[in-house]
């Protein structure tokens, strides 16, 4: 039987001016108010607008279907709902296909609108650093970036360019570092400064670098590699010099 290589690679980040050793790392999403569950987002099938949610109560061991449905007379979430993240009360929630995030109450599911992102292109994950500032991967024919957003006011603030097809996203408080896929024909990683809107640094990592992940202040890059095979996937971390 022929076993897959899986590689860990080291990727150093150049000093960058405004880096120093006191930067949080990133604190987990509060729990839901006065519940204990997980909500589970299910993209639906692609072009059928069947994207949907369920809640599975741990308390009651209970799983509910539909409840964005079942809390919004019965109306569509979208169409391809690709990634989710909680801030306070209010789930944002990527919709690919229907170029959109929509925003929720996560305790009632009940809609508290969305962010129309028709003009920027295909929400693909979404980082969020506080109540003001928010990125979103897209897709866009015209050229692909990460959307700056306003969660608070659900508004876009401005659209970064990086490399192609971004998928991943994650931030440390300072920075964002955004995986560049390109379909399987990119291999970078932008580091962007959160606040200046900018990107201040491009690694190169493995092929197709899908997913970032942070623990505890480390960053992760995981490349599922090339689709015809040329190319093993691998996990990076990336080491901050001070």
């Amino acid at each position: 039987m022929k076993k897959s290589i899986l590689t860990i690679f080291v990727i150093s980040i150049f000093a960058l001016s405004s880096c120093n050793k006191s930067v949080d790392p990133i604190i987990d999403p509060p729990a839901l108010p006065q519940s204990s569950g997980v909500i589970v987002v299910s993209e639906g099938l692609f072009s059928q607008n069947n994207s949907s949610i369920s809640y599975y109560s741990i308390k009651d061991n209970k799983v509910t279907q539909n409840v964005y449905a079942a809390a919004n007379s019965n109306a569509k979430l979208g169409d391809t709902a690709n990634d989710m993240k909680i801030l306070g009360n209010k789930g944002y929630i990527a919709v690919d296909q229907s170029f959109k995030i929509e925003i929720i109450d996560v305790n009632s599911f009940k809609s508290l609108g969305m962010i129309d992102l028709s003009t920027y292109g295909e929400p693909r994950e979404i980082s969020i650093v506080d109540s003001t500032m928010g990125f979103v991967t897209v897709w866009n024919s015209n050229g692909d970036g990460v959307v700056k957003f306003n969660p608070s006011k659900m508004t876009v603030t401005s659209l970064i360019t990086v490399g192609t097809k971004p998928e991943g996203i994650v931030n440390n408080g300072k920075y964002l570092f955004v995986a560049n896929s390109g379909w399987g024909a990119d291999s970078t990683v932008s580091i962007i400064d959160a606040t200046q809107s900018s990107v201040v640094k491009t690694l190169t990592v493995g092929i197709n670098p899908n997913s970032v992940i942070e623990n505890n202040g480390e960053i992760y890059v995981i490349s599922t590699g090339s689709y015809s095979g040329s190319y093993t996937g691998g996990i990076f971390k990336l080491i901050r010099q001070l």
